[in-house]
């Protein structure tokens, strides 16, 4: 049976729904924090969602049908959400949230509810600090990633957030998923920033700047934003010309796209999965292609 309270601060909501899952650790708060300033930003609701693991052997009293062991659990994760709320409230009085607690594996429970609650976007913090994606991502967090039926933003633990001025995506002159683009540059608009899509060059590309330059403009068109533009970085390889790009023009958000549903296919392939510094600095926002293609569908009919 799911066990759901909520604390509502407002009675209506806009359409927007940020699903912010948490542990009550240091890094779900500041996940947190990015979550209230992009709802303020976007007038979104936060649902604040904990899945909580139910004692494996439980004391029955007598002649009650009490389970002490699951209620002492249930009881426990609620007070945690009331007291996070409390705090949400106390630093952000106009933040339109609302919060649940279930029993259940938490990548399970965290993927059923985001696609019950129709969640536009899901920001979580992550944990890891190594050089291949469940590590650096947090294993929970990367398989939220490949199965979350909407856009992720995944925070690391060192993210402090200040403002969103410039967000990067990655890309290449024969990219065909100028849809996902579009979403990134929506995510961008938001937060008037600018976004500038990095093509990491390893060889020689014929014409790279003239297809860079159409791809923007198309991307310009489908968005309605015009601060846009595209870099050119020299790198052996996307990993590592990523990660010195970052170094150095310290952009606010790097987003990616994934393939066929996966997690970005660079950070599983060990051959390329070097020192990706970027990963413990700033938030990686990853964007299902699908996303776009269904999106684009429904507003045509």
């Amino acid at each position: 049976m799911v066990v759901s309270k909520f604390a509502d601060n407002q009675t209506s909501y806009p359409m927007k729904t940020i699903l912010v899952p948490t542990d009550f650790s240091k890094n779900a708060q500041n996940a947190l924090k990015y979550a209230l300033a992009y709802a303020e930003k976007t007038k979104s609701k936060i649902l604040l969602y904990h899945s909580y693991i139910n004692p494996t052997s439980e004391l029955i009293l007598p002649f009650s049908n009490l389970h002490v062991g699951q209620s002492e659990a249930k009881q426990n994760a609620e007070e945690q959400m009331i007291k996070l709320s409390a705090s949400v409230l106390k630093t952000s009085p106009k933040a339109r949230f609302r919060w649940a607690v279930e029993p259940g594996l938490t990548v399970d429970n965290i993927i059923r509810f985001a696609k019950e609650n129709k969640a536009d976007l899901l920001i979580m913090g992550t944990t890891g600090q190594g050089a291949i994606a469940s590590s650096i991502m947090g294993s929970t967090t990367a398989s939220i990633i490949s199965e979350a039926p909407c856009s992720v933003l995944a925070i690391p633990p060192n993210a402090k957030f200040e403002s969103i001025d410039t967000v990067i995506i990655a890309t290449d002159p024969e990219n065909k998923n100028v849809k996902a683009i579009v979403k990134s540059a929506e995510f961008a608009k938001l937060h008037k920033a600018n976004l500038s899509l990095v093509y990491i060059q390893d060889l020689e590309y014929f014409d790279s700047d003239k297809a860079l330059k159409n791809m923007v403009s198309s991307v310009k068109t489908q968005s309605g934003y015009r601060n846009i533009s595209y870099a050119i970085q020299h790198g052996t390889d996307v990993v590592s010309g990523l990660d010195a790009y970052v170094k150095k023009e310290k952009p606010n958000v790097l987003a990616m796209m994934t393939h066929e549903r996966k997690f970005p296919e660079m950070l599983w392939n060990p051959s390329r999965t070097k020192a990706i510094s970027y990963h413990t600095t700033i938030p990686l926002l990853v964007l299902h292609p699908g996303f776009a293609k269904k999106a684009a569908v429904k507003k045509k009919k």
